[in-house]
């Protein structure tokens, strides 16, 4: 299962389950006891590298879009994030790029994607292109609210 870059011609390679109900997700996040999301898999430990989950709540002047940068909960050298940050029909940009010794960007994720499904054991991602996701973020600042018109956008 791949997701593509903004552009939609590069590949990158997406988290989740094969197989079954899966398959039409762009990216899948395991749900862990009931609270907790795990982070991709393509999340990048490494000091020269840009990870994080925002949810977008509408445009900003200088950054493009105003986000809430989700925070991570550690459990034994583990990390997570709290499933009570995640909304259906919310968008999220998902960041997760390596910079090389040359300081060029090597994204294995950098995207902007809606959640389309929560279950108990997995967060249910769709890749969202950047035109979408602006209109939307543009309706949420009209709206004055970080929540999307939910029913509109989830029918495939």
């Amino acid at each position: 299962m791949t997701a593509t870059n903004e552009n939609g011609d590069a590949p990158v390679p997406a988290s989740g389950k094969e197989g079954g109900d899966e398959k039409k997700y762009d990216l899948v996040l395991e749900v862990i006891g009931g609270a907790f999301v795990e982070k991709p898999a393509e999340w990048v430990n490494h000091r020269r590298s840009k990870n994080y989950i925002a949810e977008i709540l509408g445009t900003d002047k200088k950054w493009g879009f105003r986000r809430r940068f989700l925070e991570r909960t550690n459990f034994g050298g583990a990390s997570y994030f709290s499933l009570d940050d995640f909304q259906e029909g919310h968008i999220y940009e998902i960041r997760c790029v390596y910079y090389t010794g040359g300081g060029y960007p090597d994204p294995r994720i950098d995207d902007i994607f809606v959640v389309e499904k929560i279950t108990n054991d997995a967060v249910y991602f769709r890749r969202l292109p950047k035109g979408e996701a602006i209109k939307r973020a543009t309706q949420m600042d009209a709206m004055k609210s970080p929540a999307p018109l939910i029913h509109e956008y989830m029918s495939p």
